[in-house]
C-alpha cells in the first residue's frame, strides 16, 4: 500500500474508511476518464500540460522541507523496491533493455560526431544537441561564424 500524505507528512500506515474506499472508486473512475482524455490530445496540448505538471511540481519541491524530502524519497525507494521484487524475469528484460538503449541513444549516438559530420544529417532538430542560430560573431582564427548556442 502507497503512504498517505496527511498533514504535511507522509503517513506509514494506511487508514480505511467506508467513505475513502468510496473516494477510490470515483478516482478510479476519474482516472479513466483522464486516460480517455489524454488519447484525445493533440501534441501542443500534451506539451502545455507536462509543462503545467512540471511547474506545478517544481512549486511544489521548492516548498519541502529537508524532513519531508528525505520521506518522500525514502518512499519513492521502497515503492520501486517492492515494485522490483514484483516483476517477471521478462519484464526485469524488458525494463533493462529499454534503460540500456536510452542510456546508449543518449550519448553514443553523438560521440565524436564532429569528426565525422554528415551534411544529410538536420542535427539542429535534436532537442539533446544545443545550437542555435548563426550569429555576427566571428572566429578571430579561423574567421568561421559562431552559433549562439
Amino acid at each position: 500500500m502507497l503512504p498517505k500524505w496527511r498533514n504535511g507528512e507522509y503517513q506509514s500506515q494506511p487508514t480505511f474508511t467506508l467513505e475513502s474506499l468510496s473516494e477510490s472508486y470515483y478516482l478510479s473512475a476519474d482516472r479513466l476518464c483522464q486516460a480517455a482524455a489524454r488519447q484525445q490530445e493533440t501534441p501542443q496540448q500534451l506539451t502545455t500540460r507536462l509543462q503545467s505538471d512540471q511547474k506545478r511540481q517544481a512549486a511544489v519541491r521548492q516548498q519541502e522541507t529537508l524532513q519531508q524530502r528525505t520521506t518522500r524519497r525514502q518512499a519513492d525507494q521502497q515503492r520501486q523496491a517492492a515494485a522490483r521484487q514484483q516483476e517477471t524475469p521478462q519484464q526485469q528484460e524488458i525494463r533493462m533493455n529499454a534503460w540500456q538503449r536510452k542510456l546508449l541513444l543518449g550519448k553514443s549516438q553523438w560521440t565524436n560526431s564532429a569528426f565525422s559530420y554528415q551534411p544529410s544529417l538536420d542535427y539542429s532538430e535534436d532537442k539533446s544537441i544545443p545550437i542555435g542560430p548563426i550569429t555576427d560573431k566571428i572566429c578571430s582564427y579561423c574567421n568561421a561564424m559562431k552559433y549562439s548556442g
